[in-house]
């Protein structure tokens, strides 16, 4: 089968790191055609057209999430065209409402892929029929190698004011600040900014003895960042914001260190850090979790099984 593959690539970040490894698994099952819609120059919908013409793709996943880089009518005009090509659009992102322009094009893709249950019904509800779970994950060369020299604390993640739990992480910060051996690294912290791709934050957090999660949105049900992922693969212990029903995905204090308020997430840190044992062995664990359940490779079957109806 054929697949034309659209990330989402802004100002050179990758999100989730989509065009190197979810490619690299699309491409052990499809044949796979890259559209780098977002930095194409001239009429990016012309230019879709003119792929989906040459290269007839069996399917086509979209990564657009707040972007309108192209017309929503384009894909209305390919499904006319080409009425047996499925089309599908994910988010490994979240807001507290539906991304506007992720319900304009679902309009016209068959399925809607989003990274929290809780986002299923708000896109159900925003008028989209097939609402589907699909969840970030890594690849395997993100998967930390083993180290003895784990030191301090480390927290990966902008400072923003305009998401609901903004002023939450510029709170918990401050406090982790008072640990001799803390260290952040975000967009907003400290001029100029600390900015690390993808792989220096793989390489980071092996390196560290704890690292630190937190949420800019919450109350998504099987929700967490891409960063929660990484961080648990670099087989060091990931202190990580609560979410609703996250322990049905992860074990609290076996394969991650779940925290709620502030005060608790503090309180483990002391913990894990007076428990190097327990410390090092939550994150063997999270590991293995990581291998088991949440490689590219295995969402990319997952994906094969959600559109074989539709083939």
């Amino acid at each position: 089968m054929k697949l034309l593959y659209l990330p989402l690539v802004v100002n050179g970040l990758i999100y989730a790191n989509e065009q190197i490894y979810l490619a690299k698994a699309f491409s052990k099952k499809f044949e796979v055609e890259i559209f780098d819609f977002y930095n194409e120059n001239g009429h990016r919908g012309n230019k879709l057209l003119e792929i989906v013409q040459s290269f007839k793709p069996d399917v086509i996943h979209c990564q657009f999430q707040g972007t309108r880089e192209i017309d929503p009518y384009i894909l209305k005009l390919i499904k006319i065209s080409y009425p047996k090509t499925i089309i599908t659009q994910w988010t490994g992102d979240v807001r507290t409402e539906p991304i506007s322009q992720m319900v304009e094009y679902g309009q016209y893709c068959d399925i809607t892929f989003v990274c929290g249950k809780s986002l299923i019904k708000q896109y159900q509800d925003a008028g989209l029929a097939d609402v589907r779970y699909w969840q970030n994950a890594v690849d395997k060369s993100q998967i930390g190698k083993p180290s003895k020299n784990h030191k301090g604390i480390v927290f990966c993640g902008g400072r923003y004011t305009t998401f609901p739990q903004s002023q939450e992480r510029i709170d918990l910060i401050e406090r982790f600040m008072k640990f001799s051996d803390f260290s952040v690294y975000g967009m907003g912290w400290e001029t100029p900014a600390k900015l690390l791709d993808w792989n220096k934050q793989t390489e980071l957090y092996q390196k560290s003895y704890l690292i630190l999660g937190h949420n800019n949105v919450g109350g998504i049900e099987w929700w967490f960042s891409d960063r929660h992922i990484i961080a648990m693969a670099s087989g060091r212990p990931h202190l990580c914001q609560y979410s609703p029903k996250l322990e049905e995905l992860f074990e609290d204090g076996k394969e991650c260190v779940f925290w709620r308020t502030i005060d608790e997430a503090v309180e483990k840190a002391h913990w894990l850090l007076k428990n190097p044992k327990i410390a090092t062995e939550i994150g063997i664990a999270g590991q293995k979790k990581v291998l088991k359940e949440y490689l590219w490779d295995t969402r990319v079957k997952e994906y094969i099984k959600e559109i074989k109806c539709l083939l």
